[in-house]
């Protein structure tokens, strides 16, 4: 029979002839209170903190690609500054939606608690009031085969607003 020096009982079967030892009640207690004591504090320093360092990079992932959404839609717009023309290019289009869909996305990272940020939540409701307005605009007008220069100018101006949003508020 094989015996754990440090548990009160056995872990093979009883045999036949032998009647397994009765555990006083308070013995069993506090044996589960220090077993969950210690899985506790087990999962916390390697489960959670393995969890948080991989949340960590996703939320540092989805800021990169929030920036790459931004250069790409003031990119497209900035590229048309001296031609006589503007259209809403595919970088515009691709843009906007990547700021969107990334800006949604960190604040729900942050907002799980999956990430240690505070949210200032009026700086997030301007900015997605914002990238909406973008978006939609960008949306409407992708296949036109010109815009004006009022409406390319105000998406333009928007995103760079939006920018000092971000940096400002």
């Amino acid at each position: 029979m094989t015996v754990i020096p440090f548990l009160p009982f056995s872990l093979n079967p009883p045999e036949t002839n032998h009647k397994p030892k009765k555990i006083p009640r308070e013995t069993t207690i506090e044996l589960a209170i220090t077993v969950i004591k210690t899985l506790r504090v087990f999962i916390t320093s390697t489960y959670h903190r393995r969890m948080f360092v991989n949340m960590d990079i996703t939320y540092k992932s989805f800021v990169l690609l929030h920036f790459i959404g931004l250069a790409a839609l003031f990119g497209g717009f900035f590229v048309q500054m001296k031609s006589k023309t503007k259209v809403v290019n595919p970088a515009m289009f691709h843009g906007a939606l990547t700021q969107l869909v990334t800006g949604i996305a960190l604040v729900g990272l942050a907002e799980s608690g999956a990430v240690d940020e505070e949210l200032n939540m009026t700086k997030i409701s301007i900015k997605l009031l914002v990238v909406l307005i973008i978006t939609i605009l960008v949306f409407i007008n992708r296949k036109k085969a010109s815009v004006s220069t009022g409406l390319w100018a105000m998406i333009g101006l928007l995103t760079l607003a939006n920018m000092a949003v971000a940096v400002y508020v």
